[in-house]
């Protein structure tokens, strides 16, 4: 038997699990629409569903209203990872449960408002299996990650954002730029934040990801809020891909393998372009949803 074949087979296995369901189920293939009011600039933003779901895998994304929770066990491989080995061989087994959408063009500012809440004990801390490639567990649980239009006269096409959970339980907001030595290289964490503790907090970003004129070209604007506080305010940053489309916007979890089970609970999620697009979130936040009550696992996960 192959070591493909193999991992099917152990990803079968771990399918034929029937974990009780209390929340809509998103299944591989299909949209998410958050059900945000109809004055957020984010109104009837979709978003494309990526995820282990095949029906026993169902708690892989629940949502209620602008409510979304991820969870990603071991073995929670998306099959389009498998059939094109995208993260399944030579750069190791990657689990995900994660949405993206939203493409922003260069030059142009960006703003993220959401509420998240990370379950403890979801930070990585399986070695991966091919250290060669990968060097230690990762847990992404939001990126702005690459389009498929690289521009060549600018070389690398690397994720310019990723908001990642590491081993030691904080979530690091890192950059990239195809301006670093090496673009497709290690992340540089800017900054740190401790909210792996089970309870919510909000978030906002204002983003330019690179210019391409005037002095600062080739740089950008990251400036960060966390329950209404500013944590981190850098222009003139080294943040940004070699595109002509610009990045688009993902969020979930996506992570190598572990052993352990992550889960990560998103609400009220706007993204929107503008100078002050969405400036007014950090001192007046959306009205969290409400009208659910559930567990997973005995678990209480919202309400």
């Amino acid at each position: 038997m192959s070591v493909q074949a193999a991992r099917r087979g152990t990803i079968a296995a771990a399918r034929r699990r029937t974990p009780p369901i209390v929340l809509t189920p998103q299944l591989s293939g299909v949209m998410w629409t958050p059900d945000l009011p109809p004055t957020s600039p984010s109104y009837g933003q979709a978003y494309h569903v990526q995820s282990a779901s095949t029906g026993s895998t169902d708690y892989a994304l629940g949502t209620h209203l602008s409510y979304g929770r991820f969870e990603v066990r071991s073995g929670d491989c998306w099959q389009q990872d498998i059939d094109f080995g995208n993260g399944y061989t030579g750069w190791g087994i990657h689990e995900r449960s994660e949405v993206g959408g939203f493409i922003v063009a260069p030059d142009t500012h960006v703003w993220m408002s959401y509420s998240i809440r990370i379950t403890p004990g979801s930070a990585p801390t399986d070695m991966p299996p091919e250290l060669l490639y990968q060097g230690s567990p990762f847990c992404i649980e939001a990126a702005w990650h690459s389009t498929d239009s690289p521009d060549p006269n600018l070389g690398a096409n690397p994720l310019p954002l990723v908001s990642s959970l590491q081993s030691n339980g904080l979530l690091a907001i890192q950059t990239r730029s195809y301006l670093q030595p090496n673009p497709n290289g290690d992340l540089l964490t800017q900054y740190t934040m401790n909210i792996m503790d089970g309870t919510w907090h909000r978030i906002v970003h204002h983003i330019i990801f690179y210019r391409t004129t005037g002095t600062l070209s080739g740089t950008g604007l990251l400036q960060s809020w966390l329950d209404g506080t500013s944590v981190f305010n850098t222009d003139g940053i080294r943040m940004g891909s070699a595109q002509i489309n610009g990045p688009y916007w993902k969020f979930g979890i996506y992570r190598s393998h572990s052993t352990g089970t992550a889960v990560i609970a998103y609400a009220n999620m706007e993204v929107a372009t503008g100078a002050t697009a969405l400036q007014s979130r950090i001192a007046t936040p959306l009205t969290m949803p409400t009208g659910f009550k559930g567990a997973i696992g005995g678990v209480k996960t919202y309400g």
